[in-house]
C-alpha cells in the first residue's frame, strides 16, 4: 500500500524517508503543486543518493522554493517489486531486492569463495592503466572514474593485494603489471630528503603535502612483496629509513610519529602504527633480526596500552595489530602477542550483524551504538576479515575450539556478504555504463554502489588467507535467518 508522508513536519516520517537502509527499496512520488515526479527504486540506485538528495535536486531544476516544498509538497513511497529481465536470448525474470539477488547462506562453499578471489583479483588487474595507474574509485551507473580522490595506503595495499593473487593463482606474467604499478607509483608519489641527522636520506611517499608513515609502511611492504623487489631496492630502503626515522623521533617508547609532513605523532594511530608493524613483522620473518623484534615488542606494549582506554579504542585499530602479532607470533610464540591478539578479536567479533534489518545488510560490521566507529563499508569487514583468519588460524593450532567457532563464523558471515556486495555478472550490473568494467567490483555497502579499490583489495586478501586456512567444511555458513524477522 501507498504510503504518504510528511516529512518536513513529521520526525518519524522524515526518518522513514531518508533513512539509509531503505535506499534503494522504495519508490517514491513527490508532488508541489502541479510538478509532480516519480522515482523508481533503479532510480535511486543508479543515482547513488537517497530521497533528500534526490528531492533537492528536483526543486533545484524546477526553481521550488523550500518553503513551497514545506506548504505545499506531498510525498508518496511505495515498496516496490523489483527484477531484472533479459531483452536478448531466453532466460526468466529475476528477482532482486535493492538491484541485486540475496545470496542464501548455503551459497558460501570453497567453490564460489575461490570464484569469487578470482574475480575480485581481475577486477584489480584489469583496472590497471598502460602507464601503471590503478583506478581509486569507480561510479559504475556513470562508467567514470571519480577524479579529485586518491589515497596512497590504499593504493599501496592494492598493489600487495595484486601480488598475492598473482602468486596464489600462479599468474606469473601478472607479475610485470604489478610492477609497472610500483613504478607508475614510485615515479609520481616517491622522492627522498636529507636525513636532519646526517646518513642515507629518507625516502618517502607524499601526496596532498602530507607524508604518512601509513602509506610510507605500505608502499615499502608492497615492494616486499614483488618477487623482483631488487629491482626498487634503493626506494625500499630509503622508505625503510624514514619508517625507523619516524619510529625512533617518538623517543624510543614504542611510539611512531605518524606523520613526517606535517611532522606530528597523533594523526591516524588507529591506523598508521599497525600499518609500519605489519612492515616490520614481515621483515622480522625474513632478518630474525633481534633488535627489531625488540621494537615490534616495545611498540606493541605501548599500543596495547593506548588501545584498552576508552576514548581511544576503534576496531580499525585491531586487524592491522592481529596480522603483524601473528606473524611473529609464529615465530617466537611468545604468550604475550597470543593473549593481546584474542583480547582484540573477542571484543571485534560480537560488532557483526549476524543478523540485520535488511538481508543484505547480514554480515557487515557496524555498531550503531557507536558512530565514531564508523558507517558500514565493505572495506572495513575485507579488513576485519584480514585479521580475524590470522586469529582463527592462531586458535585452531593451539587448539581452542570455542574461540575457532566463534572467529570461524564471523568470517563466512563476512564472506558471504562480501559475495553479496560484489558485482558478479549482468544481473548485479545491470544498470552500469559498462557492466563488464564493474565485474569484481564490491559496492562500499548495499546502498552505496560506488567501487573503491580498498573494497576490493583488503577483502582479496582476507579471501586468499582463507583460501588457505579453512577445510572444505569450515566454509559452512551458520544456520538461522539473514533477518531479524526471520
Amino acid at each position: 500500500e501507498p504510503r504518504r508522508l510528511a516529512p518536513w513536519s513529521n520526525k518519524q516520517d522524515r526518518s522513514f524517508l531518508f533513512s539509509n537502509g531503505r535506499r534503494g527499496l522504495l519508490a517514491y512520488e513527490l508532488s508541489v503543486g502541479r510538478e509532480t515526479h516519480r522515482w523508481t527504486p533503479f532510480d535511486v540506485l543508479a543515482a547513488n543518493r537517497g530521497a533528500r538528495v534526490l528531492i533537492e535536486r528536483f526543486c533545484e531544476q524546477r526553481d521550488i522554493s523550500e518553503l513551497a516544498l514545506r506548504e505545499r509538497g506531498r510525498v508518496t513511497a511505495w515498496r516496490a517489486l523489483q527484477y531484472v529481465v533479459p531483452l536478448r536470448g531466453e532466460g526468466p525474470a529475476t528477482p532482486l531486492y535493492r538491484g541485486t539477488r540475496i545470496l542464501p547462506p548455503d551459497a558460501v562453499t570453497r567453490e564460489s569463495v575461490e570464484r569469487l578471489a578470482r574475480l575480485l583479483g581481475d577486477y584489480l588487474f584489469e583496472h590497471v592503466a598502460e602507464d601503471g595507474a590503478l583506478t581509486y574509485l569507480t561510479d559504475p551507473a556513470l562508467g567514470e572514474d571519480v577524479d579529485g580522490t586518491n589515497n596512497m595506503i590504499r593504493q599501496w595495499m592494492a598493489t600487495c593485494a595484486m601480488s598475492r593473487h598473482a602468486r596464489h593463482f600462479g599468474q606469473a606474467p601478472r607479475f610485470e603489471l604489478v610492477a609497472r604499478n610500483i613504478e607508475h607509483n614510485l615515479a609520481r608519489y616517491y622522492h627522498e630528503e636529507p636525513d636532519p641527522r646526517g646518513g642515507a636520506p629518507l625516502g618517502m611517499i607524499e601526496y596532498g603535502n602530507m607524508v604518512k608513515l601509513g602509506a610510507v609502511a605500505l608502499a615499502a611492504l608492497a615492494i616486499y612483496e614483488h618477487p623482483s623487489r631488487e629491482r626498487f631496492a634503493a626506494q625500499e630502503q630509503g622508505l625503510r629509513r624514514l619508517v625507523a626515522w619516524l619510529w625512533e623521533r617518538g623517543g624510543g617508547d614504542g611510539s611512531f610519529f605518524t606523520l613526517y609532513k606535517p611532522l606530528g605523532d597523533q594523526h591516524a594511530r588507529n591506523f598508521y602504527p599497525g600499518e609500519a608493524l605489519l612492515l616490520w613483522a614481515f621483515l622480522y620473518r625474513e632478518s630474525r633480526d633481534p633488535a627489531l623484534l625488540d621494537r615490534i615488542m616495545r611498540s606493541m606494549r605501548l599500543y596495547r596500552d593506548w588501545h584498552r582506554r576508552p576514548e581511544n579504542r576503534k576496531p580499525a585499530f585491531i586487524p592491522w595489530h592481529t596480522q603483524a602479532y601473528y606473524l611473529v607470533w609464529q615465530l617466537t610464540r611468545d604468550p604475550e602477542l597470543r593473549d593481546w591478539i584474542f583480547e582484540m578479536s573477542d571484543w571485534l567479533v560480537p560488532m557483526q550483524r549476524a543478523r540485520a534489518r535488511f538481508p543484505d545488510a547480514a554480515g557487515q560490521f557496524y555498531d550503531p551504538q557507536h558512530e565514531d566507529y564508523g558507517p558500514p563499508h565493505s572495506s572495513s569487514t575485507g579488513v576485519y576479515i584480514e585479521g580475524l583468519i590470522d586469529a582463527f588460524a592462531l586458535a585452531r593450532e593451539l587448539g581452542d575450539e570455542a574461540r575457532v567457532a566463534r572467529y570461524r563464523e564471523a568470517i563466512v558471515r563476512g564472506v558471504r556478504n562480501i559475495m553479496q556486495l560484489t558485482f558478479k555478472g549482468p544481473i548485479e550490473g545491470w544498470y552500469a555504463f559498462d557492466p563488464q568494467r564493474v565485474r569484481g567490483g564490491v559496492r562500499s555497502n548495499a546502498y552505496n554502489n560506488r567501487i573503491r579499490c580498498d573494497n576490493v583489495q583488503h577483502n582479496l586478501m582476507g579471501i586468499l588467507k582463507v583460501l588457505s586456512r579453512f577445510t572444505d567444511a569450515d566454509f559452512q555458513h551458520p544456520p538461522g535467518p539473514l533477518t531479524l524477522d526471520g
